[in-house]
Parts: structure tokens; C-alpha cells; sequence
């Protein structure tokens, strides 16, 4: 049961943050800091990688495709290594401005539907 909670998308875990998986999956928690794999509430920014790379920023190698924990197959503690480093909120992340080197922080939104909006009129809504 623990290795299907813990491959792919870990829906059962929605936006989770890392003390709190900690506290109430400790055995989830240690397996995921193991095997060097993404929270729920990184897949955002793993999944955007690329396009935030080609718009002028850079994320830490954790999101990168392809990316694998420098800490397997080596003795060493994975929280030793800077790519462990897990963000404390799913809404925030740290980044390199490509063009100047200049240290950037992001926010994500999400886009609200078309449908949720109501349309121009000419006449004041009552």
C-alpha cells in the first residue's frame, strides 16, 4: 500500500506541506525523503519548469525534467543536499532571473474561468 500512495501523483495528498505530511504519514514521509521524489504541492512547479526556463527563470534542479536525488545509492543523508530543500508553501517559489542572475520570488495563481465572470454591459447592474 505504501509504494502505491507514493507513486505518482499522491492525490491523496492535495497541497499538503511538508510538516504536515511528516506528523500524520511519517512512513510515506521517510520514503518519499528517500527515494528524492516531489510532493503533491511541487508538481506546479515541476511541471512548468520548462516553461518558466524559456520566459527567464530558473528553478532549483529538484523541478527539472528528469531530475533524480543526488543522495541514492550513496550513504550520505538526503536533508545534507541543497536539492532537498522542500518550500513551505505550494503558492511561493524561489528563482534565478536568467538574464542577471538576480534572486526572483514567484507567486502562483490560478486563472479563474471566463464563466466566472460577469459580462460588460452598458447599463449599471441592479
Amino acid at each position: 500500500m505504501l509504494a502505491s500512495m507514493v507513486d505518482g501523483d499522491i492525490a491523496g495528498f492535495p497541497d499538503m506541506h511538508t510538516a504536515e505530511m511528516r506528523a500524520k504519514y511519517p512512513e510515506i514521509y521517510e520514503h518519499m525523503l528517500k527515494e528524492g521524489r516531489c510532493s503533491s504541492f511541487e508538481f506546479f512547479w515541476r511541471d512548468h519548469y520548462s516553461g518558466l526556463k524559456d520566459a527567464g527563470y530558473l528553478l532549483c534542479p529538484r523541478y527539472s525534467p528528469g531530475w533524480s536525488a543526488p543522495w541514492k545509492n550513496t550513504t550520505k543523508f538526503p536533508l545534507d543536499f541543497e536539492d532537498n530543500v522542500v518550500p513551505m508553501s505550494s503558492l511561493v517559489m524561489d528563482a534565478i532571473w536568467i538574464f542577471n542572475g538576480t534572486c526572483v520570488m514567484l507567486k502562483r495563481y490560478d486563472r479563474l474561468p471566463l464563466t466566472n465572470y460577469s459580462p460588460l454591459t452598458r447599463r449599471p447592474l441592479l
